[in-house]
């Protein structure tokens, strides 16, 4: 696969231009924070050395390709037709059940430039992921890295009625190797954790999840971190994204809407560093991050060898995030 651009999302945390605008959101029932990685020590630069000579152990979301797939499908047939399948059929779809050569069985009035078009589809976003739980003994935390689970998100959420959220899957991703589970991404997960406690003192114990991610996108094809759209992920509190690295691309702006689900209340296109931490779940905000594409062209190739962010986009079980190169740290589930 020739690769033209990526995204990553790492970590980030407020810097100075940003205290009026979290003294505001403060203000919020649920409230918003801007985070920025040096306001906790974290050097961002070691930070995008150390994970862009992993980003080739990092591996490739089939899940986002099938489901790329399953729009491009959903485009072409018509309304009645698309109310024809059962659900399942979609899933195993997502699930890679149904092959390529057995779309034009299951879909017989599918047309033959549709089917070209799913064949040129190629994966825009790498993963792995890691698990933690983290207890509070006084102003210290002991960080435990735990196996990770098949990841499935049951409390989610997608602003749209009509649509099928494919998180409520169990899905399974690469293990962040061991060798990434370094100072960097303690002081992260610390930092995380710290974040909490500002909104909730009484916490003592949290299970985070990271999504380690790294967002692609060349001339032909747009790299998206958000496929779901406007959405909640269902967990206590997420860091929606963390930006690690971003090279060459447009995009990858985060939103935070209402309980409308539609009106904007802060958007954000966040640079390599900055990160947006904020409640999720039985909330009123919902958020998306918009896709990536190409910013200038013609540009050189870049291999999938450097990327993170979850994607990197960090998540925190969701926590990573990424914009263009990397990102860690999506969402933590309080216990």
């Amino acid at each position: 696969m020739t690769i033209l651009q990526a995204l990553v999302f790492p970590y980030h945390f407020v810097i100075n231009y940003f205290w009026s605008l979290k003294i505001l959101l403060s203000e919020l029932i649920s409230p918003i924070t801007v985070v920025n990685l040096s306001e906790y020590d974290i050097d961002l630069i070691n930070v995008q050395k150390d994970i862009a000579q992993s980003y080739k152990d990092y591996a490739w979301d089939n899940y986002l390709l099938q489901q790329d797939k399953i729009k491009v499908i959903q485009a072409d047939i018509s309304a009645e037709q698309f109310k024809k399948p059962p659900s399942h059929i979609w899933i195993d779809l997502y699930q890679d059940k149904i092959k390529d050569s057995e779309i034009s069985t299951v879909f017989p009035q599918i047309s033959v430039g549709c089917l070209e078009l799913i064949q040129s589809q190629r994966a825009t976003r790498q993963r792995c992921v890691s698990e933690f739980t983290l207890e509070r003994n006084g102003r210290q935390w002991h960080i435990n890295r735990i196996a990770s689970q098949p990841f499935v998100q049951t409390e989610a959420l997608i602003a749209s009625n009509d649509a099928l959220d494919y998180r409520l899957t169990p899905r399974t991703f690469k293990e962040l190797p061991d060798h990434l589970f370094d100072d960097n991404l303690k002081g992260k997960l610390r930092a995380v954790a710290e974040q909490t406690c500002e909104h909730r003192p009484s916490t003592q114990r949290l299970s985070i999840v990271v999504h380690h991610t790294v967002v692609w996108c060349d001339a032909k094809q747009a790299g998206s971190n958000s496929p779901e759209g406007i959405h909640q992920d269902g967990m206590d509190f997420i860091v929606s994204a963390l930006c690690i690295e971003r090279r060459n691309v447009q995009g990858g702006r985060s939103i935070v809407y209402g309980a409308d689900k539609a009106t904007p209340i802060f958007a954000m296109e966040l640079q390599p560093g900055q990160g947006i931490f904020q409640p999720d779940a039985r909330t009123s905000l919902w958020h998306e991050v918009t896709p990536i594409s190409v910013k200038n062209l013609p540009c050189p190739v870049i291999a999938p060898l450097s990327a993170l962010m979850s994607w990197f986009w960090h998540e925190f079980k969701k926590i990573p995030a990424f914009y263009i190169i990397a990102s860690q740290l999506r969402y933590c589930q309080m216990r």
